[in-house]
């Protein structure tokens, strides 16, 4: 596994990768870093985009090999992914983008177990009346939404 630290915004960050793709992204960083071309381009992208000068990421992610994932995450996962920059959707309206009516509770777990951060824009669902929650920090959740000028 490849690390790579970046600071963005003042928050920490680790992107790790598998050396073809990023499999995970988290607040915080890693004890050391051990960089390759993928963590790199994904670092850098992230730079731009937290620097407002970059609206899709690009860089290539892994999500099935994470072990956290089961056949219904995934499918929340590549739902979050068409979630457009500066929109947001709630947990019960997700949960019908994927025909899970009724299931706004077990998209939620879903959605606080994905494993990157940005790149599966899980800062994106919202609850009905609040900002919701966010496994990385309400502050990381209503920044990337302030970048994306969502109000919240």
């Amino acid at each position: 596994m490849y690390y790579e630290n970046l600071s963005a915004a003042g928050i920490p960050m680790t992107v790790v990768s598998d050396g073809f793709a990023v499999t995970e992204i988290r607040r915080g960083s890693a004890p050391f870093d051990f960089p390759c071309a993928v963590t790199a381009e994904a670092c850098r992208q992230l730079k731009e985009y937290f620097g407002r000068c970059r609206k899709e990421i690009t860089f290539p992610i892994s999500l099935d090999s994470h072990p956290n994932a089961t056949p219904f995450r995934l499918k929340v996962w590549q739902a979050l992914m068409r979630i457009s920059y500066g929109e947001t959707v709630t947990y019960s309206e997700l949960a019908d983008m994927i025909g899970c009516e009724d299931g706004a509770r077990a998209v939620g777990g879903a959605v606080g177990a994905n494993p990157i951060l940005v790149a599966v824009p899980c800062h994106r669902v919202v609850a009905k009346d609040n900002i919701g929650g966010f496994s990385a920090g309400l502050d990381l959740k209503r920044l990337l939404l302030e970048i994306e000028g969502v109000k919240y």
